[in-house]
């Protein structure tokens, strides 16, 4: 388990050679801060951060295993197809087109120019301009910060991605990527995360019920 790239908790099975005697095997637990340390082994003196990476999140890791090897090629074919249907390139390139997003949040890079808040969600837009894929991004603040030591900052929010992109046979195609932490690494969402896709569905749905009422609410403005 790895945290940010900071935190790191190793578990494994250790087989003990024993003279004359079947082998044993043992359960060892070891923690390191950074590829630049030694691993140490996990005990009660051991630093708390570490142990509360291991108490949270082995129970988790053991319940996504078991929903994961509970979903069969029908299930996975079915959000897969949901996700693709519902989301779209050209709604992707309608969107970033308004003139809410070219006019006023146009700026990927710029925190006061780069979305907006509509209710509890967050709408981010990255034009379709110099090397970086056009993307829509839709944050929620996170409201399990006590369960992420290396997470500092006392606000922070997951966002799942929607980028535009090329696939192998030069096709264009939406990739759903999903960002844990705003300071986080940004990764693709895997076919079998179907709660990632699902919160992308929903966070979607919110976006399309909003923004084009938004965009109108600007014009109105600006007239």
């Amino acid at each position: 388990m790895v945290q940010d790239d900071t935190y790191a908790v190793f578990i494994y099975l250790k087989e003990t050679k024993r003279f004359l005697r079947a082998n044993k095997m043992s359960l060892e637990v070891l923690y390191q801060n950074n590829a630049d340390e030694e691993w140490q082994r996990l005990e009660d003196s051991s630093p708390a951060p570490y142990a509360q990476l291991l108490n949270q999140f082995w129970p988790r890791i053991l319940k996504e295993i078991t929903f994961r090897e509970s979903l069969g090629d029908e299930t996975i074919a079915y959000w897969q197809e949901r996700l693709h249907s519902t989301v779209t390139v050209e709604k992707i390139e309608r969107i970033l087109a308004l003139p809410i997003v070219t006019e006023k949040y146009n700026d990927y890079y710029d925190d006061d120019k780069n979305g907006y808040w509509s209710g509890i969600l967050y709408f981010i837009f990255r034009l379709p301009a110099g090397e970086n894929n056009p993307r829509i991004g839709i944050g929620r603040e996170r409201r399990d910060l006590s369960l992420f030591p290396t997470v500092q900052d006392p606000f922070d929010v997951f966002i799942c991605h929607f980028d535009l992109e090329i696939n192998d046979n030069g096709a264009r195609q939406v990739g759903l990527k999903y960002q844990p932490h705003n300071e986080g690494n940004t990764r693709p969402v895997e076919t079998v995360e179907i709660k990632h896709i699902q919160t992308a569905l929903q966070f979607w749905s919110r976006l399309e019920h909003k923004i084009f009422a938004d965009n109108d609410e600007f014009l109105e403005e600006q007239s």
